[in-house]
């Protein structure tokens, strides 16, 4: 079980880095894709 909460882990990490990465350095100034559909879900629910 250990060995799974260490590869989600990984998973989580590798996935918030890529994330941050797109979301700073995208030279269009547009979001990482979990940032994109983060805002999008949280501006629908608060309507």
């Amino acid at each position: 079980m250990e060995i799974f909460y260490f590869l989600i882990g990984i998973l989580l990490l590798t996935a918030g880095i890529i994330d941050f990465l797109w979301t700073t350095l995208w030279v269009d100034g547009g979001a990482g894709p979990i940032t994109d559909r983060l805002a999008t879900f949280t501006w629908k629910s608060l309507k």
